[in-house]
């Protein structure tokens, strides 16, 4: 009996779900085969190599090679992880989903509240380490150990901007341990949280900022990178269907690379909202005013 029950309320429930996802798309205007295509498109979000990962490269190289640290800035986020992402790639060989030695590049994503253990946690994980246990004086013992049978020569750690003292002391002491250039990666305010003028205990900074002394930029999107990332994106998202050629007209890539302020997720976001807005109304021309009112949420078609 109470299993009928259960049973009548799951699917009481299911058909809730079904008829508000029915009646939140008749309020969009959007059939299902629409929404599907809208659902599709937002999952389009390619690497595109261009001239400032290149610069990036080489820069990672040549402080791999000299066994220097330094810190990596910039204000496209998503740009950056994607690069490094590709760089680690590139720099590892996995088999059946472990990291096979050699090993030349750890990299690593922090987070907030990042503390040194999860640094340590971290690296344990890229390199395929299951024992994730004990203290931090075995966890230190552990990453020394794993880091040298994997031959590692640089550590990158992105969103370092999340980092305190505690964990770039942590990332310090390894390059000092093991001659292992450690790079730091995030928002430009890297400079002034590293900077002993900048904060309250300037003493315990010095070593650090001087460890870290080292900077390269990672350049937002020139006009340029955004003619080249839309032709790209276009040929991903718009498969099977008329192409809309916005990288061939200079008003809308004007429009597209002004509104994303040469970062990489906004300008995704904004081409995700142009094509979105385009599939609602269909017989709209493709032109910069209408792509004006799709980045602004007005969908009144001329």
């Amino acid at each position: 009996m109470a299993q009928t029950k259960v049973a009548k309320q799951k699917q009481v429930s299911e058909s809730s779900v079904a008829n508000s996802q029915d009646f939140i798309r008749k309020q969009q205007n959007f059939t299902l085969e629409q929404l599907q295509e809208i659902e599709r498109i937002g999952q389009i979000s390619p690497y595109v190599g261009l001239a400032r990962d290149l610069e990036l490269f080489d820069c990672l190289n040549h402080w791999r090679d000299l066994r220097i640290c330094g810190k990596v800035r910039t204000l496209d986020t998503l740009g950056l992880s994607k690069a490094l992402a590709v760089y680690s790639e590139a720099n590892t060989r996995r088999k059946g989903g472990l990291i096979q030695v050699p090993a030349s590049v750890v990299y690593l994503e922090a987070e907030e509240k990042f503390t040194e253990k999860d640094i340590l946690l971290s690296i344990l994980l890229f390199l395929s380490n299951p024992f994730l246990f004990g203290t931090l004086r075995d966890l230190r013992k552990r990453v020394r150990g794993t880091l040298k049978d994997y031959k590692v020569k640089n550590i990158i750690v992105n969103n370092a901007h999340y980092l305190s003292y505690a964990e770039f002391n942590e990332l310090m002491t390894i390059f000092k341990h093991l001659d292992i250039s450690v790079v730091l990666a995030g928002l430009p305010r890297l400079d002034s949280t590293l900077d002993p003028k900048s904060v309250s205990q300037k003493e315990k900074f010095v070593c650090i900022n001087d460890t870290f002394r080292q900077r390269c930029s990672y350049y937002t999107l020139s006009l340029a990178d955004t003619i080249t990332i839309v032709e790209k994106w276009e040929s991903l998202a718009l498969i099977g269907t008329k192409p809309m050629k916005l990288a061939e007209n200079q008003e809308i890539v004007r429009k597209l690379h002004q509104a994303s302020e040469g970062k990489l997720r906004l300008l995704y976001e904004n081409l995700r909202e142009v094509v979105t807005w385009y599939i609602k109304h269909p017989k709209a021309q493709i032109n910069h005013f209408n792509v004006t009112k799709a980045l602004s949420l007005d969908y009144e078609a001329t």
